[in-house]
C-alpha cells in the first residue's frame, strides 16, 4: 500500500500506510484498530471508510456481541473471549451473533478467520480490557443532538424507547473507563471522510 502524504491526499490511505508498516506485536498475525464512541456518533460510518481503506478489511460490530439493551459490559468480554484473544494466537475465529430480533444468540456462526487486518467498532470497543491489542484506537464524537438524530433515524422507534436506558450504560462505561483520554486519535464525527482531505493528526 503506498503512503500518500501532503496537501490533498487521503488521511485514511496514509495511515493505513503507516499501520501496514508496524511491526506485528499486539493481535499475533492481524492488525486490529478499534473505533469506539457513543451512540450515533459515526462509528459505523467512520469504520466503514478506514475498512476500506485496508483493501475492504472485515468489521466486527460490539452490536453483534451485545447480548440485549443490558449487555454493554458483557460484548465487552464477548469481544475479548470469542474474538482477539483467538486471534492473538492466530486461531481461526468464529462467533455467534446477537438476534435482536428474536432477543438471542444465532444459531449460525459468524466465520472471521485471522484476518490480516480487523476493525472493531461499538460501544466498549477501546475498554481497557481489550485496547492492549489494538495497534490504533479512534474515539469519535458528535453533538448530543445529532447522536440522537442519526441513531433515531437508524434504528426507528425501537431504540427511541431504549435510548435513555442504552445512555446509562454509555454514561457508566466511559466514566468508569476514560475512553477518550486513552484514544489514539478523537475523529469527528460529522465530518465527510469520503473526500480527500490533508488534516489527519
Amino acid at each position: 500500500m503506498t503512503r500518500r502524504d501532503g496537501p490533498g491526499s487521503d488521511p485514511l490511505a496514509a495511515l493505513a500506510a503507516r499501520v501496514m508498516e508496524q511491526p506485528l506485536s499486539r493481535c499475533g498475525a492481524s492488525r486490529v484498530l478499534a473505533v469506539d464512541g457513543r451512540s450515533g456518533a459515526g462509528k459505523s460510518y467512520f469504520a466503514a471508510m478506514l475498512a476500506d481503506a485496508f483493501g475492504d478489511a472485515p468489521v466486527v460490530h460490539m452490536d453483534d456481541l451485545t447480548p440485549g439493551w443490558d449487555g454493554l459490559e458483557t460484548a465487552v468480554d464477548v469481544l475479548l473471549q470469542n474474538v482477539l484473544l483467538p486471534l492473538s494466537v492466530a486461531t481461526p475465529v468464529r462467533y455467534r451473533r446477537w438476534d435482536w430480533h428474536h432477543d438471542r444468540w444465532s444459531d449460525e456462526d459468524t466465520e472471521l478467520g485471522v484476518p490480516e487486518v480487523l476493525v472493531v467498532e461499538g460501544v466498549g470497543a477501546c475498554a481497557r480490557a481489550v485496547e492492549h491489542f489494538a495497534m490504533v484506537s479512534f474515539w469519535v464524537e458528535a453533538p448530543d443532538d445529532d447522536r440522537y438524530r442519526r441513531a433515531i433515524d437508524r434504528d426507528g422507534d425501537t431504540f427511541r424507547d431504549q435510548w435513555d436506558r442504552w445512555a446509562a450504560q454509555e454514561e457508566a462505561h466511559y466514566a468508569r473507563e476514560g475512553t477518550r483520554e486513552r484514544c489514539t486519535h478523537v475523529v469527528d464525527g460529522l465530518r465527510d471522510w469520503s473526500r480527500e482531505v490533508s488534516d489527519w493528526p
